[in-house]
């Protein structure tokens, strides 16, 4: 998988002052479930790329990067434990 990006979609193509990243959870849950389908299980997945879209820096973007940082850690417990998780960005 690569760059999932929570925030992306809608701060950079819907242009929205402040962006949500709903639909970054909603296909990364879509995904997932694929994932979780395959026969056989894969022994891992790999997540390279951006995973988050807002850049560390005033307290305010602090706060919403933590968001997404928590959504994206959410998101990913949906991957059924037999599979293992390789994040890297």
């Amino acid at each position: 998988m690569a760059d999932p990006q929570f925030g992306l979609i809608e701060k950079y193509y819907m242009k929205k002052e402040i962006p949500r990243w709903d639909e970054e959870i909603r296909i990364t849950k879509a995904a997932i479930q694929q994932i979780n389908e395959l026969s056989p299980k894969p022994k891992f997945v790999m997540v390279g790329g951006d995973m988050l879209d807002t850049r560390p820096g005033t307290a305010e973007e602090m706060r919403i990067r933590k968001e997404q940082y928590d959504d994206f850690m959410e998101t990913f417990k949906l991957l059924d434990a037999e599979i293992n998780i390789v994040v890297c960005g």
